[in-house]
């Protein structure tokens, strides 16, 4: 059934994967500018099952080369204490591959990060955990393709649409990924809404936010274009405890 999942993957995960000696446990080595959320995006999986998995604790920092285990833990098996950070042959620690995000915390709360032997100070904000969320359309155009459940390349929308038309935060929340480490996404941003929605906006010309920034409904977050992809478009993915679901399900009925 392992495998099967595998190769049912294999068309959205671009990134090293390691199989044990026995061939029934997956990890992801990661690579500088990658989250925790980008690597969990990528496998889809919740975010909070790969930390887990992984020991690795709010603010979920990663570091270059780190192995993270993507697949769930054997049964009975407990997770490692402390997250499994490489080191380099000359015993040097990496330096975290990305800003931490935090889990829960106030409205904004500060942490510290590791960079460089530096330590720096971030302002964070957390998307509420409560309420309902508003949905808008991330962008203008003409739906090329809708979500489906049983085709592993439809599982978003794809808009269509000339390049530099603006891409706009399909609802609140703060941006956890930015940037274009997911080669087949192209430049792609990861929203985080509140604990179970995520959304995703891939294939851009341009990125208009950065990791720890807080964007509201409607805020334009990125320019619209055709990097991973041989067409002009927005590739819209809404997750859900880390499993994309049919975003028409959530956004208004257009006009």
């Amino acid at each position: 059934m392992l495998h099967d999942k595998l190769w049912a993957c294999a068309g959205l995960i671009s990134l090293m994967l390691l199989l044990d000696a026995c061939g029934s446990q997956i990890y992801h080595y990661v690579k500088r500018g990658e989250t925790l959320y980008s690597i969990s995006f990528q496998y889809g999986q919740d975010y909070r099952d790969v930390a887990y998995w992984n020991g690795v604790k709010a603010p979920y920092t990663i570091y270059p080369r780190q192995k993270l285990r993507v697949y769930p833990l054997p049964e009975g098996a407990q997770p490692p204490s402390l997250p499994p950070i490489s080191t380099l042959p000359n015993g040097e620690r990496h330096h975290p591959a990305t800003t931490p995000v935090p889990d829960k915390s106030p409205s904004v709360a500060h942490n510290s990060v590791r960079d460089t032997g530096k330590q720096h100070t971030q302002p964070q904000i957390t998307p509420s955990n409560t309420g309902k969320l508003t949905w808008v359309w991330p962008a203008k155009g003409k739906l090329l393709r809708t979500f489906s459940d049983n085709d592993n390349a439809r599982k978003g929308l794809d808009i269509g649409n000339r390049s530099g038309v603006p891409v706009r935060a399909a609802a609140a929340g703060l941006v956890v990924y930015s940037g274009s480490g997911l080669v087949r996404y192209g430049k792609l941003i990861i929203i985080k809404h509140n604990d179970t929605y995520l959304s995703a906006y891939a294939h851009n010309r341009r990125l208009l936010v950065k990791e720890g920034q807080s964007v509201k409904a409607g805020q334009v977050i990125a320019e619209m274009g055709n990097s991973g992809t041989e067409h002009v478009m927005l590739h819209f993915e809404i997750r859900r405890n880390g499993m994309p679901v049919d975003p028409l399900r959530y956004l208004p009925r257009r006009v």
